[in-house]
């Protein structure tokens, strides 16, 4: 929720079965009258889980334990402009003790994995409104630590000593991530020949780098990752009004994605797309018949690596030679082509909605 001018708190508690305890507060208001507001949230969450655990004789083993901390300030320096500044702390403890052999709510596992996560973010939006354009520029920075596990096998060692195999699987991951965005739109719309004509034009950024550690029992020695992406588009959108039942949208998105991954097992990839995406739609909108329309557009996805594939054991037989032409993906391109109709009749009391696509 965003800061409000007048000054509040709210206070929330819950407490229930599994040892289930919440806890949280928030409060807004002035720092400094009609120019500086902020808001400041806390809320914290305790409970055992739904699982008992059999073999340890526990309940908590897939506990959760989470922590989130929250604060924004807006800065409003002149009527036309305002700054938004975001902070956000997320510290979460969770076991991980999930699967049943027999499909009930107790495990028999004795290694009880982990869910925990730790991320820190900071966010920036600042906003100008002009008499006929609206600028924006927002940014982020957000850094995460996980560590994700489980015990494979779900069970305990003796459970089936001529079947049994014993196993322990770990993720451990750190990943930053940045992104910035330029963004400039119409507040009038502009006089042309063909009608009024409202715009959206911006520039996009965007940078994530990640590590991997994985730990598995069946892993000779640990398996190591790095991957990073690099994200830079412009995209721009147009809607003319033709007439004053006739409405052509059109936008259009120019990207590149640039990406490279390393690993321990000597594999490398630098997978690079430059890409684009649009879509074009003709609206024809009345009162009496509600909106009739046409639209196609495209859309992609970059191309990349499978990093589940890539960190799965290069000796565990067949397996790994079947998965292997799938350990890299090309990129990915949807063309959508649409009519529809949507409608309100009996006074508002039935709305109808119709689409064909292809």
């Amino acid at each position: 929720a965003a800061p409000e001018p007048e000054l509040s708190a709210r206070l929330q508690s819950t407490v229930g079965d599994y040892g289930r305890r919440e806890l949280g507060v928030s409060v807004t208001g002035p720092l400094v009258e009609d120019t500086l507001l902020f808001r400041a949230a806390a809320f914290q969450h305790r409970s055992d889980g739904f699982i008992d655990n059999s073999f340890l004789n526990r309940s908590d083993t897939n506990a959760r334990e989470e922590t989130v901390l929250r604060g924004r300030l807006r800065w409003t320096p002149s009527t036309s402009q305002s700054i938004d500044i975001t902070l956000a702390h997320i510290d979460m403890d969770n076991g991980y003790d999930a699967f049943s052999l027999d499909n009930t709510r107790r495990t028999l596992s004795d290694m009880p994995g982990k869910d925990r996560q730790q991320s820190d973010a900071a966010g920036l939006h600042y906003r100008h409104e002009g008499d006929r354009v609206l600028s924006e520029f927002m940014a982020s920075a957000a850094t995460s630590d996980t560590d994700y596990s489980f015990d494979e096998d779900w069970s305990f060692v003796g459970i089936a000593p001529d079947l049994e195999y014993s196993s322990f699987d770990r993720y451990l991951r750190n990943r930053d991530s940045y992104s910035a965005q330029l963004r400039l739109s119409s507040i009038e719309p502009l006089p042309t020949a063909a009608g009024a004509l409202h715009w959206t034009a911006g520039l996009y950024a965007l940078r994530d780098d990640e590590s991997l550690r994985r730990e598995y029992t069946f892993l000779s020695e640990d398996f190591r990752s790095r991957f990073k992406a690099e994200t830079l588009a412009a995209y721009g959108q147009i809607d003319l009004d033709l007439t004053q039942k006739w409405t052509l949208n059109a936008g259009l998105r120019l990207a590149n994605r640039s990406m490279q991954y390393a690993d321990s097992n000597a594999i490398s990839s630098n997978p690079d797309n430059n890409l684009w995406g649009g879509k074009i739609a003709l609206k024809y909108d009345t009162d009496e018949l509600g909106m009739l329309y046409a639209a196609i557009s495209r859309g992609y996805r970059a191309g990349g690596v499978n990093a589940g594939i890539l960190a799965f054991p290069t000796d565990a037989g067949g397996l790994s030679d079947t998965l292997a032409s799938l350990r890299f993906f090309d990129e990915e391109l949807l063309y959508n082509l649409e009519i529809g109709h949507k409608g309100q009749f009996l006074d508002g009391r039935l709305n109808s909605a119709v689409t064909l696509f292809y």
